[in-house]
């Protein structure tokens, strides 16, 4: 495994609606990014796609025959568990609905495979005027009951089923991050932009390690960059089981 200056560009040219990292130069007229600091890109706004430096010179799991065995998996599990969880759904759905004003359905843009920028789907858990201008919350910051409720029992994330389902995201894989956020992440931590090198996931490597919310992010890239390297259907089955466990644990205590 090494790292090299050349440029690669994840699943085509970047958006010429991007937004410019930093630690990024443009050289010449033809508006290509020049070396910067480790990592750096241009992430699109709305649909863009994010150009890297020193991207790790490695076959990608993407392009391995299994990896279609994980899409069909990510389609089945998807599918299934909307059809089996739709109470759950519904029900969720109607607790939003009556006990806070605006959509029931949160829709936030995050940085996907390749850098595109998506909308992912959560149940809203805070009122419409919420300002989201934080990496991290606790649970209890959430000013709506039944907000707190959702969130700690991650029902919140149900909706991101649908997600799998269109392909913008898989049932395992690194937590995609929002676009401010992963704009600042990509300056500061080294290898950050790796973790594009797959779709993310619902749960990860690094989730199942108690690596989220405010936790030491390079830690975190790590564990996600090895799922990547070592990446196997095995080791996703290893991880909704850990998943599973830490749920029902949750929902135990």
């Amino acid at each position: 495994m090494i790292d090299t200056a050349r440029r690669r560009t994840l699943g085509g040219a970047s958006s010429r609606s991007g937004v410019e990292l930093p630690g990024t130069r443009r050289n010449g007229s033809n508006g290509q990014h020049g070396n910067g600091t480790n990592g750096a890109g241009t992430f699109g706004t709305t649909t863009g796609r994010v150009e890297f430096e020193h991207v790790r010179e490695t076959i990608l799991p993407t392009d391995r025959r299994s990896w279609r065995v994980k899409r069909a998996f990510d389609i089945l599990v998807s599918g299934v568990c909307l059809v089996l969880l739709s109470p759950v759904l519904l029900a969720a759905a109607i607790g939003v609905r009556l006990t806070s004003r605006g959509p029931i359905i949160f829709r936030q843009p995050r940085v996907g495979v390749g850098g595109h920028v998506f909308t992912m789907y959560k149940f809203r858990t805070y009122p419409v005027d919420h300002v989201d201008d934080k990496w991290s919350r606790d649970h209890d910051e959430c000013p709506l009951a039944f907000g707190r409720f959702l969130r700690r029992a991650s029902l919140d994330e149900l909706p991101q089923l649908f997600n799998v389902l269109r392909g913008d995201m898989s049932i395992v894989g690194p937590r995609p991050e929002r676009l401010q956020f992963a704009r600042q992440l990509t300056a500061e931590v080294p290898d950050y932009v790796d973790r594009h090198r797959v779709p993310g996931g619902i749960t990860g490597a690094a989730q199942v390690e108690g690596l989220w919310g405010p936790c030491n992010v390079a830690e975190r890239v790590r564990f996600d960059n090895r799922y990547i390297d070592d990446w196997s259907l095995w080791g996703d089955v290893v991880i909704l089981l850990r998943t599973a466990g830490a749920v029902l644990r949750k929902g135990v205590t």
